[in-house]
């Protein structure tokens, strides 16, 4: 491979890295922020809202992103997690997806896990 072409290939990856990391303007959320400031870098307001007991509550992103809010502040965040449990080379394969859950602590989880099961015959999800 010449320099120039190892440059670029470089370039892609690091950048292909910083996409996948950054989050997007969810990524720009951290902890200690307040509502105000996270519908500021979101631009919008959460699409649903689960209030909870001592001040608590999850926000909502769509089914993908949520903060859990303490005291009109982040307290932690939760993304989907996706994952590949079988690849079939060209056959089809099964993902797991984990959806995003923000509770306050001694609350039970409900998390919705999905499976994905693709075939050359079609998708099944359960």
């Amino acid at each position: 491979m010449t320099k120039g072409l190892k440059s670029v290939f470089g370039l892609s990856l690091f950048l292909l890295a910083a996409c996948a990391t950054s989050g997007g303007k969810f990524g720009k959320i951290y902890p200690g922020m307040t509502s105000d400031q996270v519908a500021q870098t979101m631009n919008k307001g959460p699409t649903k809202v689960n209030q909870f007991s001592e001040g608590y509550a999850a926000w909502y992103f769509g089914e993908d992103q949520c903060l859990l809010m303490q005291q009109d502040k982040v307290v932690a965040k939760n993304v989907t997690e996706e994952k590949a449990e079988i690849e079939a080379w060209g056959l089809g394969g099964m993902t797991r997806s984990q959806k995003a859950e923000c509770i306050p602590p001694g609350y039970k989880s409900t998390a919705k896990v999905e499976r994905t099961i693709e075939t050359p015959f079609g998708t099944v999800k359960h």
